[in-house]
């Protein structure tokens, strides 16, 4: 136990100017997390700052010292956390948006999705005939999930659904190939 304090207080006093600077010079990710590990909680280190120094652990005083040492240390660890991996979130952020753009691409020069919007909104507007709801140029996504509790007049085993992919297996079957068109569109969602 006192080799590792010993060895704490030394990478606390080397890097003690440099929290206070914000230097990245030999400040490692590394001993940024072992000093945030360390950190006690407000509460905490109120417990132990009450009790006479004479009193205290070495692991306890070396706490006390290392939050006197650094204004606002908790702060600043979270900060030089944050900046150290900026760079490698960033990196992250920028190949998910990548994969949504490549997904969005997808869905705009899809024919087959598009033939398939255009008979989803004409299936409602057929369904909803003659009320006032059926004649309208477009839909709510959320109403996709009606077209499989719509069940057919004449086979009530089969729904919508069913009937879409039948009759665009028949009149175009090239859209049964969208899973093909769209396959950014999983991996950007």
């Amino acid at each position: 136990l006192k080799w590792t304090i010993e060895k704490l207080e030394y990478v606390m006093g080397q890097n003690e100017k440099k929290l206070m600077d914000f230097s990245e010079d030999g400040l490692t990710v590394e001993r940024i997390r072992m000093l945030t590990t360390l950190l006690p909680s407000s509460e905490v280190l109120g417990r132990i700052q009450s009790v006479d120094r004479s009193e205290l652990t070495a692991m306890e005083t070396f706490l006390i010292r290392m939050c006197e040492a650094v204004t606002d240390l908790s702060r600043r660890l979270r900060a030089l956390r944050i900046r150290y991996s900026f760079e490698e979130r960033a990196l992250e952020h920028e190949k998910n948006l990548s994969r949504s753009l490549a997904g969005v691409s997808s869905l705009i020069e899809s024919k087959s999705f598009i033939v398939i919007l255009r008979m989803v909104r004409t299936i409602g507007n057929f369904l909803n005939y003659g009320s006032s709801i059926g004649a309208q140029h477009g839909f709510k996504i959320d109403s996709l999930a009606a077209l499989s509790t719509v069940k057919q007049t004449t086979n009530k085993a089969r729904d919508v659904v069913d009937f879409m992919v039948e009759d665009l297996a028949n009149m175009s079957p090239e859209t049964l190939n969208l899973p093909e068109e769209l396959a950014f569109v999983s991996t950007g969602a």
